[in-house]
């Protein structure tokens, strides 16, 4: 991950500086929410 960060263009990691993901389960592999969890406004709750 490091060597993937090191060798993005100057101006790309310019861009990304401070951005943050956060990963979880809450949705399949193509962005459906699964089953038992509810949206809830922003929040997904399990």
């Amino acid at each position: 991950m490091y060597l993937a960060y090191e060798t993005l263009p100057a101006e790309l990691r310019r861009a990304i500086t401070g951005l943050q993901c956060k990963h979880d389960s809450s949705r399949n592999s193509a962005g459906e929410l699964r089953r038992g969890y509810i949206r809830s406004g922003r929040w997904v709750i399990s």
